[in-house]
């Protein structure tokens, strides 16, 4: 008969050590199925169960079937599902070498998430024997088996909601939208220019006469006349003139501009637990509380369950990753913004209660340490 072990992880870095562990332990890799998170569902071990859109319902009820056969009921393979979900991973290895299937869970045992139990309610991990759909015999995982149910006020337990919320940040950066370019070139035009100029000719003419040598004749006497023959041609210069000058300014104007944007935030919402399930690290303080509404708010018109709203809420902030290292002065805007958003104009009412849950889980009151889950 096959056997499975099942165990959950919140870091998946342990679970990829957990699966290394499993094969240098002679475990087959074939033999382990390994679901990283809901993104990286590589095996579609639980295809369509992350899916929240109708056409993937068919997907899921194969999932949930296939899960069925290796003994886990329905509603533990969607509360598998919603932890996968939220971050976690998961491991199933499969054997029918009870010997493997003991290995097995000694080795997920040790990253395993430490609110699962088996069988007995010690360990963190899941055996599961294989039955057919829809057993309900011995070899079938029951809800504790399977370790997602609450093992009841005996064992704790805790679950880190995360609130959070986005930030609008606007900046600046350029972008070009035009402009103008300017360049210069030469072009070349034929013109005209009408100039008189000047000839001179030397002619020499030569008559035939017959004439007494007069007193104002020279005769005998050596002579020499020159004329030079002149003309004028043109010269020609030209002269650059500026005709035109064009000028590029470029200005700089600012306008203002307003940005409008959605901002998405995740609240932690205080739901109240029906009577008979398990109400985890609320329990463990929940005398405290009482002591503190009979002697604060008894009288204030508000009834204890109200107040148990805030001391819950004041736990919940306190336990927030990100606020665990800063004081309350710190964290008291964003905690009443939270607040407001389901209990508009309260804020008032139930500061100090909400306060009194912080302080109390972190210790702050009552000389008492917070839990190990804290």
């Amino acid at each position: 008969m096959t056997m499975s072990v099942i165990a959950l992880y919140e870091n998946v870095d342990q679970a990829k050590n957990t699966v290394k562990e499993l094969k240098d332990a002679d475990i087959h890799r074939s033999n382990i199925d390994f679901v990283k998170n809901a993104h990286e569902d590589h095996q579609g071990f639980f295809k369509g169960l992350f899916s929240d859109t109708k056409s993937d319902q068919a997907e899921a009820k194969k999932s949930l079937k296939k899960l069925q056969k290796i003994g886990v009921q329905p509603e533990e393979a969607e509360r598998f599902a919603d932890e996968v979900r939220e971050g976690c991973s998961l491991i199933i290895v499969h054997s029918d070498d009870r010997a493997k299937i003991e290995r097995a869970r000694q080795i997920m045992d040790r990253y395993a998430r430490s609110n699962l139990s088996a069988h007995n309610g010690s360990d963190r991990s899941s055996s599961i024997e294989g039955s057919p759909v829809g057993s309900t015999g011995a070899g079938a995982a029951t809800g504790s088996e399977v370790g997602l149910t609450d093992p009841g006020p005996t064992a704790s337990s805790s679950k880190t909601l995360q609130a959070a919320e986005e930030e609008l940040k606007v900046g600046k950066r350029k972008v070009e939208t035009g402009g103008v370019r300017a360049f210069t070139r030469v072009t070349e035009t034929p013109v005209e220019e009408t100039i008189n100029l000047r000839d001179e000719t030397v002619e020499v003419q030569r008559h035939k006469v017959d004439r007494p040598v007069g007193e104002d004749d020279s005769i005998f006497e050596e002579e020499s006349v020159a004329f030079t023959e002149r003309h004028e041609e043109a010269v020609v210069c030209k002269e650059t003139h500026v005709t035109e000058e064009v000028v590029i300014n470029q200005e700089v104007e600012e306008h203002p501009e307003t940005i409008r944007e959605t901002l998405r935030s995740q609240e932690i919402d205080i739901e109240e637990l029906s009577e008979g399930s398990n109400p985890g690290r609320f329990a463990q303080f929940k005398e405290d509380f009482d002591r503190h509404y009979t002697a604060n708010y008894a009288g204030s018109g508000h009834s204890k369950e109200e107040y148990e709203l805030g001391y819950r809420y004041g736990m919940a902030l306190a336990e927030h990753g990100s606020h665990r290292d800063r004081s309350w002065d710190d964290i008291e805007p964003h905690a009443r913004k939270g607040w407001e958003t389901r209990y508009k104009g309260t804020w008032n009412d139930f500061s100090d209660a909400i306060h009194y849950g912080w302080k109390r889980i972190r210790g702050e009151e009552e000389g008492q340490r917070p839990s190990p889950g804290m």
